[in-house]
């Protein structure tokens, strides 16, 4: 069940906190980290998702599965949803992080579908016009 408003508040939340102390690029790299994670790992998903499993169970393995991998402030804000029984949402609120910190910083993503593989030439022309565009 997803639900994009709760993960956009914690999102935020977290964003506004992590910039306050300086740790944004390192929360970012966590986020990065806890969506391999994630995606890696159906099981860790269904394991947060699941009901049956208690808090303390769940807590005890994102700590094993994150210890020495992300920052201090990362690893209480994933211990307070888990406290508050919003660690299903995880997945997306490493999302909504991402793409907070993506729109902060002036990140844009771009997909291009082509019949066939751009050269090199055409690449940079690309490149080149979208900067343009975006005024860079």
């Amino acid at each position: 069940m997803q639900n994009p408003r709760l993960s956009g508040t914690y999102a935020k939340s977290l964003a506004d906190v992590a910039v306050e102390t300086n740790q944004f690029d390192k929360v970012y790299n966590d986020m990065l980290y806890i969506k391999n994670v994630c995606k890696a790992s159906s099981d860790f998903v269904l394991l947060m998702k699941s009901p049956v499993v208690f808090a303390d169970k769940k807590q005890q393995i994102f700590t094993k599965i994150t210890k020495g991998n992300i920052q201090e402030l990362t690893a209480k804000f994933v211990s307070l949803l888990i406290k508050k029984g919003r660690e299903k949402y995880l997945p997306e609120i490493a999302d909504a992080f991402i793409t907070e910190y993506n729109k902060r910083n002036g990140i844009n993503s771009v997909k291009v579908t082509t019949a066939e593989p751009l050269s090199e030439e055409a690449r940079q022309q690309l490149l080149q016009k979208l900067k343009t565009e975006a005024g860079f």
